[in-house]
């Protein structure tokens, strides 16, 4: 994991399970590796989980 997101957890104190959940559903979804997931800046995760969510509710599937 990188050490930028066990920074923001640290600080954020948001549980290091929770993230790991979270590169799971993104790996999943769009089809990402970790490296990808890593790759990205805190603001760019959260409108990448945004729009999970947002498709979700909206009833878009992954084929």
């Amino acid at each position: 994991m990188c050490n930028s997101f066990a920074a923001f957890c640290s600080i954020q104190q948001v549980d290091i399970d929770e993230l790991y959940t979270l590169y799971a559903d993104l790996a999943w979804w769009y089809g990402w590796t970790q490296a990808d997931i890593d790759a990205l800046t805190m603001d760019e995760l959260d409108c990448w989980l945004t729009q999970v969510n947002r498709q979700i509710k909206a009833g878009y599937m992954r084929v």
